[in-house]
C-alpha cells in the first residue's frame, strides 16, 4: 500500500511540473487549476502512504488517522492558495472556514473572491470590428481607461476563415481578451450576417489556442432593455449566438454587452464594463445605467385580473405580401428589413399607399408579367427619412410621392428621381393615388400618341383612375374626348364631367357610335384597355394616321394577332408598360414622372376620388358616386 501511494504521488508531481513548464499567457485559470489538482493529489497520496506506513510499523494507532488526514487536507489547501495567488495577479479576499468541519473538501475550507477586475483584464486586448461600428472608439477607450494602459489593438472583422484568425491571434502580444464589435444596422442585414460567419470562425480559432482568451461580443441596440428601445433584428442575431456560445464553450468565458448607439459616452462605459465585470454574461448599458439579465418572479395578479396583459412592443417595419397567389386570405403583413439608401436613393416612411388593379391581379395570381411579382403596391406618399449620397432636392422631413414596387409597407427605398414633392394643400391620401395614373396618362397621350390640339381621342373604361386622369390630360392638350363605360351609372358620371360622347363598353356597339359621332372619319387616338374583339374594332375606328395605345396586358401576353389590313391607313400601335419602364428604362420613367407631376402641380391634373381601404374591403358594390381610389389613393379599373 505504501509503495502504491508513493508511486501515485511521484506521478502527480511529475505531471504538475510538466504542466507548469508549458508556456501560456493569461488568463491562466485552466492551467493553474491543472497544476493545483496534480499537486493536491500528490500531497494527499503521499500523506496517506505515510499514515499507512506508520500504522503498519506500530508507531501510529488507527484512531490517529483522522488528524493525519486533517493535516494532509491543510497542506493541500495551503498549496491551492499559494499557487492561485501566484497565478491570478489580482486582489483577493481570503475567507476562512473551520478546518475540522470537512477536512478533505478544499472548496469548503477556503473560498477565493475576486476583487474589481476580472481575470485577464490586465492582459492584451484584441478589438475586432469596423471603425464605423465603433471598434476604434472602443479600443481607444480601453487604452485610456487605466494608468497601466493595457495594450489594445484593433483589426478588421471581415475574416471568415479560422486559419486566418489564428494568424491574427498569434501576433504579439497574444490577447488575453478578444472583443468582437458586431456590425450595426446601417450596413444592412447582409453585412450583419457576414459578421456572424466571421465571429464563428473567430470562436473556432480561439478555442484552438494553447491559452484560451475570453470573448466579449459588443452589440448595438440588440435588446429592448428599456421601454423606449427599438431593437435591431440584425443585431439581435448576435444575442442568440452569444447565448449558444456561453453554453457550448464555457471555457471562453463569453459575454454579451449591448450598448445604445446614440449614447455619447458608450465607448468609455463599455470599456469600464469590459475591464470590471462581475460575472454577468448579459449586460445592457443605457444612458449611464447598467442592466443585467435576471430571472425574477413577476408581480402577483390582482384578484379580479384574469386576462393576460397585452404585449407592448415598439412598432416594427412591415410589408404587405402575397405569398400564395390566388389565395386572398394568404395576403399578410410580414416583417421588413429596412435598407439604407444607396447613392442616388432616398428612404421614405410611407403614410399612404395606393391599390391598383395590377395589385389585385398579383394577389389573385393572374398578373402575366414578372416585374415586381409578389410585391404589392406601386405608388405611395410619405416623408423622407434618409437620403443617399449625391441626392439633391430632397431632405429628411420632405413630403413626397414615389413609384416603387412593394409600396404597401412601412418604409420603402427608391431612386430619388422616381419621387416628387407633394404640392402644398394636397393631403397624402390624395397624392398617393396620382403618380402612376398621371404618368401613364401623360406618357401614353403626350409622349407616345403625341395628341395634338383639335384631335380626338377615345378613352375606354373612362371611369377608372387611369380613365379619369386621361380625360384631364386630353383636355390639357386641347383634344376632343370620347369615352366608354360599363354601366348607365358610370356613363351618367362621365356626362356630368362634361364628356358628351359616351358609349357602352360592355358590347361592341360603341364602334358605330364613334363613327357616327365623328361623321365616319374615326378618332385620332384610341386609349385601349378592353380585350378580345375590341382591339381589331378599335383599329377600324382609327382615322388615317391614327395611333392605337394599348394599356392592357392580357392580349399581349396571350399572343393575340392583329389584322394588318388596318395598317393601310398609316396607323401606329404602341403598348404602355409603365411597370416595365420603371425597371428597364428608369431614366425614361423618371422624365415621364417629372413631366406628369408638373401638370399635377400646375393644377391641370387634379386629385382623383379616394376611398379608405377599411371601407373598401368587404364592399360588394360601388356607391353612386365618383369611382373609388382605394387605400389612400390607388386606382381600381371598373367597367
Amino acid at each position: 500500500m505504501t509503495a502504491i501511494a508513493h508511486f501515485v504521488a511521484i506521478t502527480c508531481y511529475i505531471g504538475a511540473a510538466a504542466l507548469a513548464a508549458t508556456p501560456f499567457a493569461r488568463p491562466v485559470g485552466a492551467p493553474v487549476r491543472g497544476v493545483v489538482a496534480l499537486l493536491a493529489a500528490g500531497v494527499l497520496a503521499h500523506g496517506l502512504g505515510l499514515v499507512e506506513y506508520a500504522h503498519r510499523v506500530g508507531q501510529l494507532p488507527l484512531t490517529g488517522l483522522g488528524p493525519s488526514l486533517s493535516f494532509a487536507g491543510l497542506v493541500l489547501a495551503a498549496t491551492l492558495l499559494i499557487v492561485e495567488l501566484a497565478a491570478r495577479d489580482v486582489s483577493l479576499t481570503l475567507v476562512a472556514a473551520p478546518l475540522a468541519a470537512v477536512p478533505t473538501t478544499c472548496a469548503n475550507i477556503i473560498g477565493l473572491i475576486p476583487g474589481v477586475e476580472v481575470e485577464g483584464a490586465r492582459g492584451a486586448w484584441l478589438v475586432c470590428g469596423a471603425p464605423s461600428d465603433g471598434a476604434d472608439a472602443l479600443a481607444h477607450a480601453i487604452r485610456a481607461l487605466a494608468d497601466d494602459s493595457p495594450i489594445a489593438r484593433r483589426v478588421a472583422a471581415d475574416v471568415v476563415d479560422a486559419v486566418a484568425w489564428r494568424e491574427v491571434l498569434r501576433a504579439e502580444p497574444a490577447p488575453a481578451s478578444v472583443v468582437f464589435v458586431a456590425p450595426r444596422e446601417t450596413p444592412g442585414l447582409a453585412a450583419q450576417r457576414r459578421g456572424l460567419v466571421a465571429l464563428t470562425a473567430l470562436v473556432q480559432a480561439c478555442s484552438e489556442l494553447p491559452s484560451l482568451p475570453r470573448i466579449v461580443v459588443v452589440t448595438a441596440n440588440a435588446q429592448a432593455a428599456t421601454d423606449d428601445d427599438m431593437p435591431d433584428p440584425g443585431a439581435a442575431l448576435y444575442v442568440g449566438f452569444g447565448r449558444v456560445l456561453c453554453r457550448e464553450h464555457p471555457e471562453l468565458q463569453a459575454r454579451i454587452v449591448d450598448i445604445a448607439a446614440t449614447d455619447a459616452g458608450w465607448a468609455a462605459a463599455c470599456a469600464a464594463e469590459l475591464r470590471a465585470g462581475d460575472g454577468d454574461d448579459q449586460v445592457a448599458l443605457r444612458g449611464g445605467r447598467r442592466l443585467v439579465g435576471r430571472l425574477v418572479r413577476g408581480e402577483a395578479a390582482d384578484a379580479g385580473e384574469h386576462r393576460p396583459r397585452a404585449w407592448a412592443t415598439p412598432a416594427q417595419p412591415f410589408q404587405l405580401r402575397a405569398p400564395t397567389p390566388g389565395v386572398l386570405d394568404a395576403v399578410e403583413y410580414r416583417p421588413l428589413c429596412r435598407r439604407a439608401p444607396a447613392a442616388g436613393e432616398i428612404e421614405i416612411e410611407v403614410t399612404a399607399a395606393a391599390l391598383n388593379f395590377i395589385d389585385v391581379m398579383k394577389a389573385m395570381g393572374t398578373y402575366p408579367g414578372a416585374d415586381g411579382r409578389g410585391l404589392l403596391g406601386g405608388e405611395c406618399a410619405g416623408r423622407v427619412v434618409a437620403v443617399g449620397t449625391g441626392v439633391r432636392g430632397f431632405a429628411a422631413g420632405d413630403r413626397v410621392v414615389a413609384c416603387a414596387f412593394g409600396s404597401f409597407a412601412s418604409h420603402v427605398t427608391v431612386r430619388a428621381d422616381h419621387a416628387q414633392r407633394i404640392p402644398e394643400g394636397m393631403d397624402d391620401a390624395a397624392a398617393a393615388g396620382l403618380p402612376l395614373v398621371a404618368t401613364t396618362a401623360w406618357y401614353a397621350l403626350h409622349d407616345l400618341a403625341q395628341l395634338a390640339p383639335g384631335e380626338s381621342v377615345l378613352i375606354h373604361a373612362a371611369t377608372g383612375g387611369l380613365g379619369l386622369a386621361a380625360i384631364q390630360v386630353a383636355r390639357r392638350l386641347g383634344a376632343r374626348v370620347l369615352a366608354t363605360a360599363g354601366t348607365a351609372q358610370k356613363r351618367s358620371l362621365l356626362a356630368a364631367l362634361g364628356v358628351t360622347d359616351v358609349f357602352d363598353s360592355r358590347d361592341l356597339s360603341w364602334a358605330d357610335g364613334v363613327r357616327a359621332a365623328t361623321a365616319g372619319r374615326g378618332v385620332d387616338v384610341v386609349l385601349n384597355s378592353l380585350t378580345g374583339a375590341a382591339i381589331p374594332l378599335g383599329l377600324d375606328v382609327l382615322a388615317e394616321d391614327g395611333r392605337f395605345i394599348e394599356v392592357g396586358k392580357q392580349d399581349i401576353y396571350g399572343g393575340r394577332k392583329l389584322p394588318l389590313a388596318a395598317f393601310q391607313k398609316g396607323i401606329r400601335f404602341a403598348a404602355v408598360d409603365l411597370a416595365g419602364l420603371m425597371q428597364r428604362r428608369p431614366e425614361r420613367f423618371a422624365r415621364a414622372l417629372s413631366a406628369a407631376w408638373d401638370q399635377v402641380c400646375a393644377g391641370a391634373i387634379a386629385p382623383l376620388p379616394t376611398m379608405p381601404i377599411l371601407s373598401f374591403i368587404g364592399a360588394r358594390s360601388i356607391c353612386p358616386r365618383p369611382p373609388p381610389k382605394t387605400a389612400a389613393g390607388g386606382t381600381e379599373t371598373l367597367r
